[in-house]
């Protein structure tokens, strides 16, 4: 029958197994794609460029994003639309750096601020097969750029601050290696930081110091308690002044040691002063030990006969008093037919009944 040979020639060929191998292949492969796509601890997208009737590029378009994408932009519902729709005041920077990878060829890996975003991104952008197209991986990075910026400020006041400071600031690594000293350190040595740098410090420090730093310096960075010693440094003058050496620890929450912080004194004038008074002090302990062995000598006898003479002296003075006293004649007075004691005829008064006072002289002297 015609119609049936007809019918058969129009039967659909069968799918060789060989296509069956190879779709079942890119269906795997896909879904590898997506599932790698969506497990990304970055943000992930592929977009295409737009172009203007000129070929100059002026937007571009998301055409795929993981599930980061949002997060990390702050975009939401971003597949299918354009980056200027998202972000109206985005800057032209990143259309003509997209632009040289989409069209360009190019592959860049870059850190750049989006201000119309409020964000800091850190971007690798490779091209694509399809022309215009590209893939973009990248990241917020805003937290650790505003740390950063934050501790380029905090570094700018230590160094202000320490720069103001008369004494020499030092700071070192928890290994005791010192990889800071302000301008204070050239001012005394007149070397440069660099020469101090490590333990490059202690070619200036008097030889006999030496032991005392081998010391105390490796025992406060096994402990981590406070360094504190006197000792000598070299100045720009080649002569060697007294300083007051102090480091403390900074440490972390956990107190593990950041790094150490330190000063450097100038006590030179102090430590003199110092020693000048310990050297009078010595001199007046020794006199005054020696005084008892004077007195002992002859110091005291030569004292005797001078208390002597006061004695003697009182003594006559008081023996001169008593005969005053007993050389003075009566008062008399005649009455009647012959002589009468005044004290027989007239009473004494109590003043001349009590006497003279005690030490008072009665006959001239």
């Amino acid at each position: 029958m015609p119609w049936a040979v007809r019918s058969a020639s129009w039967a659909w060929p069968t799918t060789s197994p060989r296509a069956r191998e190879a779709e079942e292949k890119l269906r795997e492969s896909e879904a590898h794609y997506r599932a790698v796509f969506a497990a990304i601890d970055e943000g992930f997208c592929t977009c295409e460029m737009i172009v203007d009737e000129t070929g100059a590029p002026v937007d571009y378009r998301f055409l795929e994003a993981n599930p980061l994408f949002e997060s990390m932009t702050g975009l939401v519902n971003a597949v299918g639309r354009t980056a200027l729709e998202l972000v109206p005041n985005l800057e032209r920077h990143w259309i003509e750096i997209y632009a040289r990878v989409g069209l360009g060829g190019e592959t860049l890996r870059f850190e750049l601020p989006s201000d119309a975003m409020g964000r800091w991104f850190n971007v690798f952008a490779a091209p694509l097969a399809a022309p215009g197209r590209f893939a973009l991986v990248f990241k917020d990075v805003t937290d650790r750029r505003r740390s950063e910026e934050a501790l380029r400020e905090s570094e700018a006041m230590f160094r202000s601050l320490t720069e103001a400071m008369p004494q020499l600031v030092w700071s070192a690594r928890p290994d005791g290696s010192c990889d800071f000293f302000n301008r204070r350190w050239t001012d005394c040595t007149g070397a440069s930081t660099e020469m101090a740098m490590g333990d490059g410090w202690r070619a200036f420090y008097h030889p006999d110091d030496q032991p005392a730093i081998d010391r105390l310096w490796p025992k406060a960075l096994r402990t981590g308690e406070h360094y504190e010693i006197e000792y000598r440094l070299r100045h720009r003058d080649g002569s060697y002044r007294w300083m007051l050496g102090r480091g403390v620890p900074v440490r972390d929450e956990a107190g593990g040691i950041l790094r150490w912080m330190g000063t450097c004194t100038d006590i030179h004038d102090l430590k003199l002063a110092h020693q000048r008074q310990q050297i009078l002090l010595g001199e007046m302990e020794h006199r005054v030990k020696n005084i008892p062995r004077a007195g002992a000598g002859g110091g005291a006898a030569d004292l005797r006969p001078h208390s002597r003479g006061i004695e003697r002296a009182g003594g006559l003075r008081r023996a001169a008093a008593v005969a005053g006293r007993r050389l003075q004649p009566p008062s008399t007075t005649r009455t009647g037919s012959g002589p009468r004691s005044a004290t027989s005829s007239r009473p004494r008064s109590a003043a001349a009944a009590r006497g003279p006072k005690p030490g008072a002289s009665t006959g001239p002297r």
